[in-house]
């Protein structure tokens, strides 16, 4: 069943240009009907374009394959754009009901925190418009402080109540740069850059390197016994990988004085970040410092965030991703915030006990990033399933952590289906790009199941190239990988293998394949560095 429906406050001749929008047709005349048979084809053309105009895959799981294609559908769905408001990417949908939820369905309004770790994924699967738009609407809409929105609703209203949202969104303006190499869009928001940075830097009240989220907002957690925290590893990781980040962005567009901030704003958090949050005996990374700087070493869902982004990358953090994949904290469908064992515990709740598709995501690339593939692809696959459990090619909120049954607002959550195609990009491809400079690196880790995957229409830049990466043996008999690599059109390409992208590159042009074989790791993998 397809149902359709378009209303305006602004008279006919926008209503025809919305119905024009959503079907692809000419809005029918006074007395005329539009057969939904040609809204249904109009669409389909649609979404045929989408799915040609981004990357396909082809993985040895035809499930994956196929919640793929519905990722990038949903991820779609969610640009919304608001006469007066803005163009922008909304959370989640659900029905409305009485309530908290009287006339809202949904979080379907702009998330700013939503919309970074969205962004991830839109620039991965080349989606380069959405991940503009999400990323110039958050600019827009900034406060006078540069600080980024939590929340706006489609009435306009804006909550600064969040203080994660301003270094994520640091972090997406600085992806996106790598990904697209589009230095005239990064200027156009870089007065926002320079305000933000400056927000970040002005809550840092005791010098030590580290944001503080005291009278700024909640560092994720928003209530239950694990909220509260004064200075959290989850913001300071992220703030770290956003300055390291934007310190060659500042240089490309010619602000050596932001560049030469961040530079030293990074090695004062890294150094913070080691000497406050980690155990000195046995190196676990804590949840937070409390009010009275004590660390709290709570292992949670949330300690895979400084090991995806490469800021925890001690020997303790291999600890975290087995305990992440234990039966303790994993269920079939998914990674719960915390352990069932931990008294604290309760399955549905939201932030001390249910499963989220997005922390089984961060497990994913947590996992991936210390070089263990066959848990990251436990915890991908378990996202991709919620594509068949309920709603099909949804992707839920949240789930009970003892069921595995809905258990949260939204069963079509943005987040959840961006965490099917970052771990595969970023974790299992070990695709990094630097797209100003027409270099990308590579640095494959398939499960120990899979023989081979690829991805075809991978958006570098103006680029285009396809991967294939499968196993094979060195010459000495050694476990390696073969990469045939084509560039399907526009600009050459250097092409680098390894996680740090060693030796001089191949260069790929067009209507040249490149096959490419390397020894396969051991050890330190890679994340969304």
């Amino acid at each position: 069943l397809r149902l359709a429906m378009v209303a305006t406050t602004e008279g006919a001749v926008a209503l025809a240009t919305s119905w024009r929008s959503l079907t692809g047709a000419s809005p029918p005349r006074e007395g005329e009907s539009l057969a939904m048979a040609d809204v249904a084809a109009s669409l389909a053309r649609r979404d045929g374009a989408r799915r040609a105009a981004t990357p396909g895959i082809v993985t040895p799981a035809h499930d994956f394959d196929v919640a793929w294609e519905w990722a990038k559908a949903r991820l779609a769905s969610f640009m919304v754009h608001v006469p007066h408001v803005g163009t922008g990417l909304v959370a989640g949908y659900a029905a409305s009901r009485p309530g908290w939820g009287d006339s809202r369905p949904g979080y379907a309004w702009f998330f700013g925190r939503d919309a970074c770790w969205c962004g991830d994924a839109l620039l991965a699967a080349g989606m380069f418009d959405e991940a503009r738009a999400a990323m110039e609407f958050l600019a827009a809409t900034a406060d006078v402080t540069g600080k980024i929105a939590h929340e706006i609703t489609t009435s306009g209203v804006a909550h600064y109540d969040a203080a994660d949202s301003t270094p994520l969104w640091l972090r997406f303006v600085a992806q996106y740069a790598d990904w697209t190499g589009d230095l005239a869009t990064v200027r156009g928001v870089w007065d926002a850059v320079r305000a933000a940075v400056a927000f970040v830097l002005t809550h840092d009240r005791d010098g030590d390197g580290l944001p503080e989220n005291t009278g700024v907002g909640h560092g994720w957690v928003e209530s239950g016994p694990l909220g509260g925290g004064a200075v959290t590893s989850y913001v300071a990781a992220i703030w770290i990988d956003a300055l390291r980040r934007l310190e060659p962005l500042a240089r490309a567009v010619g602000d050596a004085e932001l560049a030469a901030r961040a530079a030293g704003a990074c090695t004062r958090a890294t150094a913070a970040f080691d000497a406050r949050l980690r155990d000195p005996l046995g190196g676990m990374v804590a949840l937070q410092l409390g009010a009275d700087g004590r660390p709290s070493y709570d292992l949670t869902a949330l300690s895979a965030v400084p090991i995806l982004l490469g800021v925890d990358e001690g020997p303790a953090a291999d600890v975290v991703i087995a305990r992440l994949a234990s039966d303790d904290f994993s269920a079939p469908w998914g990674v719960r915030m915390i352990g069932h064992r931990d008294a604290r515990y309760r399955p549905r709740g939201y932030h001390f006990g249910a499963v989220w598709p997005l922390y089984t995501g961060w497990a994913s690339l947590a996992a991936f990033a210390r070089a263990r593939p066959d848990e990251g692809w436990q915890h991908l696959a378990a996202v991709s399933a919620c594509a068949f459990a309920r709603e099909r090619g949804a992707f839920d909120e949240v789930l009970d952590g003892d069921t595995g049954a809905a258990a949260g607002i939204c069963p079509d959550q943005a987040w959840s289906a961006a965490m099917v195609i970052s771990p595969f990009i970023y974790g299992m491809l070990g695709i990094r790009p630097t797209a100003a400079a027409r270099r990308v690196i590579i640095d494959p880790l398939l499960p120990s199941a899979w023989t081979k995957a690829r991805v075809a229409g991978l958006r570098i830049g103006s680029s285009r190239l396809s991967l294939t990466v499968t196993r094979a043996e060195d010459v000495a008999g050694g476990a390696a990988y073969r990469g045939e690599l084509q560039l399907e059109s526009g600009p050459a390409l250097t092409l680098h293998v390894g996680t740090e992208g060693e030796g001089g590159g191949v260069v790929l042009q067009a209507g040249t394949p490149v096959t490419v074989t390397w020894p396969a790791r051991r050890g330190r993998g890679h994340g969304e560095r």
